[in-house]
């Protein structure tokens, strides 16, 4: 006895086009992630933002989590920043992240974009040696003496600062404090932004 099922022809077909739509599906996801990729603008997320691509995909824009800020940290991209459009951001020289202890903008978040971390990580501060007072001879400590991570973010070394990469996180509030004309001397980084040239930085 033959122990092999025969296959309809109908069966055949069904199983050929379920497999072909299936495929087909995942080919436009991974399209969709690409072309996001690709055409966003790098933003300075909220702390607890997951992957960048994923996040434009799974905020649905509620604002609930700029609500809960309460320091009006967290605000909406407007339509200059692309497929950003409509997701909270920070701005730091407008209003930094505070870094609550409870964050409560996580909490809101019920899409989970933004999820409870060991360690936030937001961007990373950069110091342009070319604008930064002390690097200029003058004396100016305000981004250390306002970093609440100072002495692990952020060292002074002699009268100069220097950001220590791995433990700054990202939270902007020595990019809003920086004295420093012309736009400051400080600039933070989002994580999701690997383009960057820095050459400048301390």
């Amino acid at each position: 006895m033959n122990e092999h099922r025969v296959v309809s022809r109908s069966e055949f077909f069904r199983d050929g086009l379920r497999q072909l739509f299936s495929t087909a599906t995942e080919v436009a996801s991974a399209f969709a992630q690409s072309s996001i990729e690709k055409v966003v603008i790098p933003s300075h997320r909220p702390p607890g933002a997951i992957e960048e691509g994923v996040f434009l995909l799974t905020c649905t824009r509620c604002d609930a989590c700029a609500e809960a800020c309460p320091h009006d940290a967290i605000v909406i991209a407007r339509e200059d920043q692309g497929v950003a459009v409509g997701t909270p951001v920070i701005r730091p020289v407008e209003s930094p992240c505070r870094l609550c202890e409870d964050m409560p903008c996580i909490a809101a978040c019920e899409d989970e974009a933004l999820l409870p971390s060991e360690r936030v990580k937001m961007g990373t501060a950069h110091i342009s040696m070319t604008n930064c007072l002390a690097y200029a001879g003058q004396i100016c400590d305000y981004c250390f003496t306002q970093c609440p991570l100072k002495r692990t973010a952020i060292v002074m070394e002699g009268r100069k600062t220097r950001v220590i990469e791995d433990e700054c996180v990202g939270c902007g509030i020595c990019e809003e404090i920086c004295p420093a004309p012309s736009g400051g001397a400080i600039t933070v980084i989002p994580s999701n932004d690997s383009h960057v040239g820095r050459p400048d930085a301390a």
